[in-house]
């Protein structure tokens, strides 16, 4: 029997010694009298150093005086107890410890208290690395969406507790799509990053701020007078608008600011945020670079505003629709020289079987936000290119209108170069390519790769809507331009606006001048008309001389 016992007991410390969990047991007077081999290891002892030893003898006087609260407390209640604790080692390394412990009972020789060491140093580390990265904007390090909720929740609080006043502003970046539309996303998170430097330099650990999504920020501020606040959103925007290198270039933005305050407007975080964003859009509409104290009457606007957000997502969804089952059309509007058609503009069209009738106005620019205006603009090439090869057996050009995404996208070069070389005009010459006059100044470098390339050097290029920006008219010759179109805000007034008269005879003469012709388009009147021929110009475009119309109607 009692080498049965002694087999057990050195089965069992065989056991307890290649648990992996550091294990030990106290006496009343605190003092070890049993360890196993995994405690040993974690304290960095023998056995023999360790063994009838008190807190106090192996651990800082802090710590231990944790450890003896907990025993006392276990011994006393005689309930187990589950509590984290720091350790520093033989070492001087300091780990955080989940410590588990219980009443031996039943021993003849009385209570004993048993505990359990679990090392959760690592996984501390971890979740604190997860719960940084969950409340930190990933671009700057700022907060995050979640944590501004947090940090409002607080001076909400500071507010109902120590009546403190507080004001939650939403800034939105201006210009940062053209930014990474221009330059690449890579300079636009940059531009994103510098931004949240300025606005933290400034604020001084006088606020909050968090970046919470694409580019927008929202900041929190406590204030004793409006004031306060209006000094800081004004260093701040100030700031912004000093030159940012980027990539050795110089950027100038701004950005526009709305603010709520607390209680003056609501104390509700979530009508705060609502009311701050209003007044952003109301600054955006009208003050764009500035700042705007939310009013009542924003709500109101904001809400048509949301209306129209939600149109503008359902065509974009109906227009890709559209796109991938070709349903748009290209209709052909006649551009005249002494009565006789010479060429034609090709214009795209859409009726909706859901919406009806969208005007280009407002399917055009939700195109190019999106990646639909490149598709657009291959599909209206192709059916000038068809065009061509069908009607215009007398040597008719058709121009077909380029937007500032496809000319810079990668792939529009190719692609036009392409259609090129598959089509089988009788003439390059009777494609033509359109560019805006502001278009032509700001891609001037995507330009001038299109028109050195050798497949594309017969095509002729115009410059529509022309004195509507400011060229520099040294391009007008370096780009080999061969018409430029006179905007309709310049025709739609004739013949009675002196104004006009005189600013169209300059367009002329300085054409002329370049060897370029000049067509009017947006002829509404006969009196429009002969008003035109009299300052000299030859080319006519409009609805009075004929309409945008279908190829089958052109047959």
């Amino acid at each position: 029997m009692a080498k049965e016992q002694l087999f057990n007991a050195e089965l069992l410390l065989k056991i307890i010694n290649s648990l992996p969990s550091p294990i030990f047991v106290k006496n009343t007077k605190h003092q070890l009298i049993f360890i196993n081999d995994a405690f040993c290891k974690f304290m960095g002892r023998g056995y023999k150093d360790l063994i009838g030893k008190s807190d106090y003898d192996l651990s800082l006087k802090e710590e231990a005086d944790v450890f003896l609260e907990m025993d006392d407390r276990v011994f006393k209640s005689r309930q187990a107890n589950i509590n984290e604790e720091n350790h520093t080692d033989f070492f001087g390394n300091t780990r955080i410890i989940q410590t588990k412990k219980m009443i031996l009972e039943g021993c003849e020789l009385g209570d004993f208290l048993c505990g359990v060491i679990t090392d959760i140093t690592e996984l501390k580390h971890l979740n604190k690395k997860l719960r940084k990265q969950a409340y930190r904007d990933c671009i700057t390090g700022l907060m995050n969406r979640v944590a501004f909720d947090e940090a409002a929740t607080k001076y909400l609080n500071n507010f109902h507790t120590r009546d403190q006043k507080f004001a939650l502003l939403y800034l939105d970046m201006d210009g940062l799509k053209f930014v990474n539309d221009s330059y690449g996303h890579a300079a636009g998170d940059k531009l994103i990053q510098e931004t949240g430097k300025i606005i933290s330099t400034v604020l001084e650990q006088k606020g909050e701020v968090a970046r919470i999504g694409g580019d927008e920020f929202m900041l929190l501020m406590p204030y004793r007078e409006k004031n306060d606040v209006v000094t800081i959103v004004e260093k701040v925007l100030a700031a912004l608008k000093k030159p940012t290198e980027l990539d050795k270039r110089k950027i100038i933005f701004s950005a526009s600011i709305g603010i709520a305050c607390c209680p003056d407007d609501s104390t509700n975080i979530n009508a705060l945020v609502q009311y701050a964003d209003s007044s952003m859009y109301e600054t955006k509409r009208h003050r764009k670079g500035s700042y705007t104290f939310y009013k009542k009457e924003y709500t109101s606007y904001q809400k048509q505003f949301f209306l129209s957000a939600k149109r503008k997502l359902e065509l974009e969804n109906e227009l890709r629709k559209a796109m991938k089952n070709k349903q748009l059309t290209v209709h052909f509007q006649p551009i005249f020289k002494n009565d006789q058609i010479v060429g034609y503009e090709s214009l795209s069209r859409w009726v909706s079987p859901e919406f009806g009738t969208i005007s280009p106005a407002e399917f055009i620019p939700i195109a190019e936000e999106s990646d639909l205006i490149l598709m657009l603009g291959v599909q209206t090439l192709q059916a000038a290119v068809e065009f061509i090869n069908k009607k215009c057996v007398n040597g008719e050009y058709v121009s077909v209108n380029v937007s500032p995404i496809q000319l810079k996208h990668h792939a529009f070069k190719s692609s036009l170069e392409s259609i090129v070389k598959q089509s089988n005009i009788q003439s390059p010459k009777q494609l033509v390519i359109e560019v805006t006059e502001r278009l032509m100044m700001d891609m001037n470098e995507h330009l001038e790769s299109i028109v050195n390339s050798p497949c594309l050097k017969d095509i002729k290029y115009f410059i529509d809507d022309f004195g509507t920006g400011y060229s520099n008219l040294a391009q007008l010759k370096k780009l080999n331009f061969d018409t430029l179109k006179i905007d309709r805000e310049y025709i739609k007034d004739l013949p009675s606006s002196s104004s006009d008269i005189s600013l169209i005879k300059t367009m002329i003469f300085m054409a002329n001048e370049f060897d370029m012709k000049v067509i009017a388009e947006g002829i509404e009147t006969e009196e429009q008309k002969q008003c035109l021929a009299e300052l000299g110009c030859d080319y006519f475009q409009g609805n009075l001389l004929g309409k945008p119309a279908s190829h089958e109607y052109w047959g």
